[in-house]
C-alpha cells in the first residue's frame, strides 16, 4: 500500500510539473511576443523621427531656395506626407498583428493550464475516494483480526480449549480451563488515550491487576505453538511500573519489552505517562 500511495503522490506530483511547465512556456513566448512588439514600435518611432528630420530639412530648402523651386518643394512634401502616414499605418498594423498574438498565445497558455489543473483536481479527488475506500476496508479487516485475536487463549502451563467467553459494553472477557491448572481469566479494554497508570487503576477498580509479560506471552500463543503476532506496530501495558510489551509483527521483535529492545537504549517510554491516542496503543489486559 506504501508503494501504492508513493506512486500516486508522484503521479500528483508530476502533473503540477507539467502544468507549471506548460505555464512557463506560455509565459516565455508571452515575452518573445513583447519584445518583438518593442522592437517594431521601436523601428516605427525612428521611421517617424527621420520623415520628420527629412522634412524639417526640406522646409529648410524652402526656406533658402528661391520660388522657383517651391513646386518642387510642395511635391517632396507630399511625397514625405504620404510616407508618413505609410508608416504610421504599416507600425499600426504590425502593432495590432503582434498584439493579437501575443493574446491568442496567452489564451491558449491559460486554457491548457486550466484543462491540466482540472484533470490534476478530478485526479486527486479520484485518488482520494480510492485511499478513502481502502482505509476503510483495512480498518474492517484490522477489526476483524482483533476480534479473532481476543476469542481464544492458552492455559498457562498446560493445553487447554477455551471453555467460557463473556463478552461486556465495556470489554471481552476470555476464561480458559485445563484439568490440572488454575482458571486464567483475562479481561480485554481498549486503551483510547489513556496512560499506563489510568490502564492500571481501570483494573484495579475491576479487581484486577495489568496481565504480566508471561502471561500475555502465553496468552499470544497459538494453539499449535508460536507467537500469536497482531498486525502492525502494538505495544500494550504489562505488570510494572510503565512497562510496555511489543505484540505486533513490524518495527520490533514480538515479545520484548520497550526496555529490552535495541540492547535496552530506549529505556522505559516517555510516551506511556502522555494521554494521548496513538496509533500503536490499542488493548490493555487484565488478570486476576
Amino acid at each position: 500500500m506504501m508503494l501504492q500511495l508513493t506512486s500516486q503522490k508522484n503521479k500528483k506530483e508530476d502533473t503540477i510539473v507539467k502544468a507549471n511547465t506548460t505555464k512557463l512556456k506560455a509565459e516565455e513566448d508571452n515575452t518573445k511576443y513583447k519584445e518583438k512588439f518593442n522592437k517594431a514600435h521601436n523601428d516605427g518611432v525612428e521611421k517617424l523621427r527621420q520623415i520628420d528630420a527629412v522634412a524639417k530639412a526640406a522646409q529648410a530648402d524652402v526656406v533658402m531656395n528661391e520660388k522657383a523651386q517651391m513646386d518642387s518643394v510642395a511635391s517632396s512634401a507630399e511625397e514625405v506626407e504620404s510616407v508618413k502616414k505609410n508608416a504610421q499605418r504599416t507600425y499600426k498594423s504590425d502593432y495590432e498583428t503582434q498584439m493579437a498574438e501575443a493574446k491568442e498565445t496567452e489564451s491558449i497558455a491559460d486554457a491548457r493550464f486550466k484543462s491540466l489543473t482540472n484533470t490534476m483536481e478530478s485526479s486527486c479527488k479520484s485518488q482520494g475516494g480510492l485511499l478513502a475506500d481502502e482505509k476503510l476496508t483495512l480498518e474492517l479487516v484490522m477489526d476483524k483480526i482483533h476480534s479473532l485475536v481476543t476469542v481464544k487463549s492458552n492455559v498457562v502451563g498446560a493445553q487447554g480449549d477455551a471453555t467460557t467467553t463473556t463478552n461486556a459494553s465495556a470489554y471481552t472477557t476470555t476464561t480458559t480451563t485445563a484439568p490440572t491448572a488454575k482458571i486464567i481469566e483475562v479481561k480485554t479494554f481498549t486503551i483510547g488515550s489513556k496512560t499506563y497508570n489510568q490502564c492500571k487503576a481501570k483494573c484495579n477498580s475491576k479487581g484486577m491487576n495489568l496481565a504480566s509479560k508471561k502471561q500475555l506471552l502465553n496468552f499470544f500463543t497459538l494453539p499449535g505453538g508460536g507467537p500469536r503476532k497482531q498486525s502492525g506496530d502494538v505495544w500494550t501495558p504489562v505488570f510494572g511500573a510503565n512497562d510496555w510489551l511489543q505484540l505486533g509483527n513490524r518495527h520490533w521483535p514480538f515479545g520484548k519489552l520497550h526496555t529490552e529492545i535495541a540492547g535496552g537504549k530506549h529505556k522505559k517510554p516517555g510516551w506511556g505517562n502522555q494521554e494521548l491516542p496513538q496509533s500503536f496503543k490499542r488493548n490493555f489486559y487484565c488478570t486476576k
